[in-house]
């Protein structure tokens, strides 16, 4: 099936895509009802999977291949397939404990244009900590990511070449743990300069006392997936297909389903209404 590409301009990007070839061209197509049925799969044993899967089934590359673009810029591109995909629920709700004005606790709920990037356009670089050289540097989708519980560590780790100068991950977090703090605060600042994609920090306003508050948070993956329950998505196909006598492809683009199922679910609300008037509260229907 012929879909509708979409080229996402290089200034666009986290990277502005400095380090691909200038004729390179990305161009994306929003997902499908296929593609949510993959989503609704994913766990976190097959995420980095599913995430590949998508990538290669939703984007085209021009002088350039899938292998070779940054994880920040594959995460912007999942950003903007989402953005793209779903009329509704294509934002974040972000839970945290106390306002730090009226200590309520509050949630704050994000649309995707609400989100900045944050820009880099020096893909790596070397820093000399007391005379190591370590070499701080992007990655892209075809690296391995090591996962910490310490979020801090963890980048340091993936953003460097510190476990290779050190014989490996354990014997590097071992070495830098003991280093002085000027020298581990020198390559933590130098690995969050190295940072680009989805900002972690965002001014906004406490929905309660409506004083200003600063978000501090850090993004998943699964960030930025919407996972679909199965049991919904064939709700909303079926109702389609039994009260609009339409059926649902697996090429139709899901935020059709979407529309479909806020006119089905209208038609329905105002059959029943006039049901009602007409014959007393007699319900035909619960909608999709």
């Amino acid at each position: 099936m012929d879909y509708n590409y979409i080229e996402i301009p290089h200034t666009n990007f986290p990277t502005l895509c400095c380090d691909y070839p200038n004729n390179s061209k990305i161009e994306v197509r929003m997902f499908t009802v296929a593609d949510i049925k993959l989503i609704s799969r994913v766990n976190e044993f097959n995420l980095e999977y599913i995430i590949d899967e998508l990538m290669q089934r939703c984007c085209k590359f021009t002088n350039m291949t899938y292998n070779d673009l940054y994880i920040a810029d594959r995460d912007y591109i999942l950003m903007f397939l989402k953005s793209g995909s779903f009329i509704t629920a294509n934002g974040f709700d972000i839970k945290l404990d106390k306002c730090v004005h009226c200590n309520e606790p509050i949630t704050i709920s994000l649309a995707i244009k609400d989100l900045e990037l944050d820009v880099c356009t020096e893909t790596s670089k070397i820093i000399d900590i007391n005379g190591i050289e370590v070499k701080c540097q992007l990655l892209k989708v075809g690296q391995k990511l090591v996962k910490l519980k310490d979020i801090e560590l963890e980048k340091i780790i993936n953003y460097t070449n510190i476990a290779e100068i050190f014989g490996g991950v354990n014997e590097a977090i071992s070495t830098i743990l003991s280093w002085n703090a000027y020298d581990y605060v020198k390559l933590a600042n130098a690995v969050n300069e190295m940072k680009c994609g989805l900002k972690e920090e965002l001014e906004t306003i406490c929905p309660i006392c409506r004083e200003p508050i600063t978000i501090h948070w850090h993004f998943l993956e699964t960030d930025l997936l919407n996972k679909i329950p199965l049991e919904q998505l064939f709700e909303n196909i079926l109702s389609i297909s039994k009260y609009a006598n339409f059926q649902i492809d697996d090429s139709l683009a899901y935020g059709e389903v979407e529309i479909m199922c806020q006119v089905v679910n209208k038609m329905i609300e105002e059959d029943n209404k006039a049901i009602n008037e007409s014959e007393g509260q007699q319900t035909i229907y619960s909608g999709a």
